[in-house]
């Protein structure tokens, strides 16, 4: 196993001297412009101040100011230079010593060795353009290129005449497209210039974070450079949508489930073997070693009961147990009406067969393949679905009721997460219009952001959902005020901490960040706190269920 990031520290000169050889790109070859066949319009091209680059004015965000909000304050526009920092440096040299073991520890970094690897693993996702061609594009970052379609002449050439109409699509307006669109780097598999790009175990060991995606709680933190409150009233008037937030947890639950389908496509095909170990719950494996006379944790216990790992096939779970409403009838391509939907039982027979085949760490046999081509086309049914209803809406809130009462939402910390996520997106929809008693809604109230109608039962559910997220970011939650170190011994870089005084004095420096499990992940602390949020929900006076009971 890779050691930890942590433990191999990289020498200072690591990123300002010997890097500076290894880029694939230069500021210099940037300036040059490297004329290619590549046809990526580059940030510049969209940041002139007659275009895109109009000053902020207070919290103003629209297609006037959209490059400048961008440079101010996205995080893909950093995405590049992340390849040249030191825990980069340490990836690519627990991969080399994996693969050579030989290696010493201290040996030299090879600068041409370590661009190959950036242009192998990581440039497709990090940057526009993966191609030589396009230098000035990689060196800043993931930017308009990558969602906005500006390598097709009919958008360059006549985007910004008064007459120009988009095409269906074009911009990634649809809340499908768009969590389509970020999950295919979020979770990958990724295909650029003529690659394919996939956070494997292998990497995930080496350092680099394990790929999460909830795409509605991704979009409420990530700093728009558009007007949101605008494009959620133009969807409205399109297509009825009532529930942006909703929508947008069903298309993400849907693009998460595809990702999963296009891994075990594309490792199965290149390992040929057996799955890949990123394709199972990492809990499973991966938790705190418990004393002889302790009982093993939960999710370890699990895994022993099935004799292996479980499959991460979750993203299925989710989408399909919430009885949504059917498809909706027709389409521009007609796709609709030719797609069954398949039921629940089928979704999961699908599921269970091919989850043992993986159990079985052996090759996808006939069966197996059938089973993930019914997951497929699935999928492509729920994709078709309208925007979600008032009846989708209190489906939603039973569902999310039952499951927080499910044994299974907290064998990990993980799942216990992703329940907290679904409740966010009840609350924010709940937030977002103005809800009555009677479980009414004025479809042309605006997205003031405050319940004017809901009362106490919406003020309790939110302060469940707050008491659930301090939790879960909580490590002194889990057990950790009764761990004792010996004197002396370090528990964070730079800290040590007194004979017999206890972890959580010292919590705060293993907080877990976004990407990490708590190791002593303790169920038993979580369990009624995700009750309690179920009873919130039940409450008769919770505005969605009009007055009855889920």
């Amino acid at each position: 196993a890779a050691q930890p990031v942590a433990a191999q520290p990289v020498a200072a000169q690591s990123v300002a001297t010997k890097l500076h050889a290894a880029r694939p790109v230069s500021a210099a070859d940037g300036l040059r412009g490297g004329a290619g066949p590549a046809q990526l319009l580059e940030t510049s091209g969209c940041s002139a101040s007659a275009c895109h680059g109009d000053p902020l004015a207070g919290d103003t965000r629209d297609w006037r100011s959209a490059a400048t909000a961008w440079s101010l304050a996205d995080p893909h526009r950093r995405a590049f230079a992340v390849l040249y920092t030191p825990r980069s440096v340490e990836i690519h040299d627990n991969l080399r010593r994996a693969e050579e073991p030989n290696v010493a520890a201290d040996a030299e970094l090879d600068p041409a060795a370590y661009a190959q690897f950036l242009s192998e693993r990581c440039i497709g996702c990090h940057a526009t353009s993966p191609q030589p061609e396009s230098p000035s594009v990689s060196l800043a970052g993931v930017t308009c290129g990558s969602c906005h379609p500006s390598d097709s002449a009919a958008w360059t050439a006549g985007h910004y005449l008064a007459t120009w109409k988009p095409a269906v699509g074009d911009r990634g307006d649809t809340v499908l497209a768009r969590a389509d669109l970020c999950s295919s780097c979020h979770l990958g598999p990724k295909s650029a210039g003529g690659r394919i790009y996939d956070v494997d175990h292998d990497l995930i060991a080496a350092g680099h974070p394990r790929m999460v995606f909830e795409y509605d709680s991704l979009l409420a933190s990530y700093p728009r450079h558009w007007d949101e409150r605008a494009a959620i009233a133009k969807r409205r008037a399109a297509t009825g949508a009532r529930f942006p937030h909703l929508d947008q947890w069903r298309a993400g639950q849907v693009a998460a489930a595809r990702r999963t389908l296009d891994q075990l496509e594309h490792r199965g095909a290149l390992l040929g073997t057996s799955p890949d170990f990123a394709q199972f719950a990492c809990s499973d494996c991966h938790h705190a070693l418990s004393p002889p006379s302790a009982p093993r944790p939960q999710a370890a216990r699990a895994a022993a009961r099935s004799g292996a790992p479980r499959p991460a096939l979750d993203a299925f779970q989710a989408l399909f147990a919430v009885p949504f409403a059917d498809v909706k009838a027709g389409s521009a391509s007609g796709a609709a009406e030719t797609i069954a939907a398949a039921s629940s039982t089928a979704i999961d027979s699908a599921r269970e067969t091919l989850g043992r085949r993986l159990q079985r760490f052996a090759p996808l046999d006939p069966p197996a393949k059938q089973s993930l081509a019914d997951l497929r086309r699935a999928l492509e049914a729920a994709a078709q679905r309208g925007p979600a209803t008032a009846a989708d809406q209190r489906a939603f809130a039973r569902w999310l009721a039952a499951d927080l009462r499910d044994p299974r939402r907290v064998d990990s910390w993980e799942a216990a997460v992703e329940r907290l996520l679904a409740a966010d997106v009840l609350a924010a929809d709940v937030l977002a219009a103005d809800v009555g008693a009677a479980g009414s809604f004025d479809v042309n109230s605006p997205n003031t952001g405050s319940p004017t109608t809901s009362g106490p039962a919406v003020t309790e559910f939110l302060a469940a959902i707050e008491r659930l997220r301090a939790a879960l970011s909580d490590p002194a939650q889990f057990a950790l005020a009764d761990v004792k170190v010996p004197a002396g011994e370090a528990i964070a870089a730079g800290q040590s901490i007194a004979a017999g005084q206890s972890i959580a004095a010292g919590a705060s420096a293993r907080a877990p960040t976004l990407y990490d499990t708590p190791a002593a992940y303790d169920p038993s602390v979580i369990a009624p706190l995700l009750r309690a949020l179920a009873e919130r929900l039940e409450d008769p006076a919770f505005p969605l269920f009009e007055g009855s009971r889920p």
